[in-house]
């Protein structure tokens, strides 16, 4: 083999080498959640986000009590027992964002294998919608809203 086919060769086996690699760490840095078909978040990363993002839709699978006690502003009930159905019905759009959550939060992680399961592409399980409550209570002073604490714009310094 001459000089100039063995540096072809080479070069030729890096440029796959390089390829190959790339492709695999872009896989592994757009996958949902290790070894998940979907993603997870914290309820805090999940409220900064829902601040900011549009058309998503956010359901809580509890049960309708759980629901009625515990519910995100602005979620949607679609009890696990019926989430099927109430899916097929309620969210046609298989691209759309979806956030899961339950009272509990093992609920809420098999609402979204099963929605996932379903054919749903981008969805997010964000644990308990009690931690909601925690963080709510935590982070806003009584009257402020979660828009007043993500867009409050600090008061000029006299």
């Amino acid at each position: 083999m001459k000089h100039s086919q063995k540096a072809r060769v080479i070069v030729g086996t890096c440029i796959l080498l390089v390829g190959f690699f790339s492709l695999f760490i872009l896989y592994k840095n757009f996958r949902p959640s290790r070894g998940l078909p979907y993603e997870q978040l914290t309820m805090e990363q999940a409220v900064k986000y829902m601040a900011f993002e549009r058309g998503y839709a956010l359901i809580d699978v509890g049960t309708p009590e759980e629901y009625e006690a515990y519910h995100i502003p602005d979620a949607v009930n679609m009890p696990f027992d019926n989430l099927t159905a109430l899916a097929s019905e309620n969210l046609p759009d298989y691209t759309q964002m979806i956030y899961v959550c339950a009272a509990d939060h093992q609920v809420s992680k098999s609402a979204a294998r099963k929605l996932c399961s379903l054919g749903y592409t981008s969805v997010t399980e964000i644990g308990s919608s009690l931690a909601y409550r925690e963080l709510e209570s935590e982070l806003l002073t009584e009257g402020e809203s979660w828009f007043d604490f993500f867009w409050a714009k600090e008061e000029p310094q006299t």
